[in-house]
């Protein structure tokens, strides 16, 4: 695959994050949820996740070879946001999700070390 395609995959997958970043904070989820920690925790889940969204972009544009450094932050968004929004939704059916959200903050470390190298 070259710099190209991979730009193009990338930028599909900035596009979806953004899109579900967007949607999970402006989602009805007062109506369902009604803790208001945990309406925090879905507010940071949709907030870090539209950051690095932003930051994956900004890192396939300036260094599309850097294929480390997006693969981390998608991981990072996925298992970060994404384990904090289901854990939110249904903490119970999702519990075994809980030690994947640092994993996912790990991830999004190190694909902030990784374009700095």
């Amino acid at each position: 695959m070259d710099d190209t395609e991979s730009c193009d995959k990338y930028n599909m997958l900035v596009e979806l994050n953004d899109w579900a970043s967007v949607r999970s904070g402006a989602h009805g989820l007062k109506k369902i949820v009604t803790d208001p920690a945990k309406l925090a925790s879905f507010a940071t889940a949709a907030h870090y996740q539209l950051l690095h969204s932003v930051a994956l972009l900004v890192a396939t544009r300036a260094a599309p070879e850097n294929k480390l450094a997006a693969g981390l932050f998608t991981a990072g968004m996925t298992m970060f946001s994404g384990s904090i929004y289901a854990l939110v939704l249904d903490p119970a059916r999702f519990r075994f999700l809980g030690p994947v959200t640092p994993l996912g903050g790990l991830c999004l470390i190190g694909g902030w070390a990784a374009l700095a190298f």
